[in-house]
């Protein structure tokens, strides 16, 4: 699957300041290795922390530390 697409909508929503239909975009990626991507994982950290959503982006940090010592 190409993730740029969704990546690239997720994040003018994100910009636009409609975070729920920002990560509604990364939401709908299917469950499995694309799914927890480290530039998805970055996506939805981003979109959390912007959206001031501060326990769910905390999740979003960690993870992607847990990818990047992988």
């Amino acid at each position: 699957m190409n993730l740029r697409p969704r990546l690239s909508r997720s994040n003018g929503y994100r910009e636009l300041g409609m975070f729920d239909e920002s990560i509604l975009i990364l939401e709908d990626i299917p469950l499995g290795k694309e799914r927890w991507h480290p530039l998805v994982v970055e996506a939805c950290y981003n979109t959390y922390r912007d959206g001031e959503v501060w326990e769910l982006a905390n999740a979003m940090s960690g993870m992607m530390l847990k990818l990047k010592s992988n």
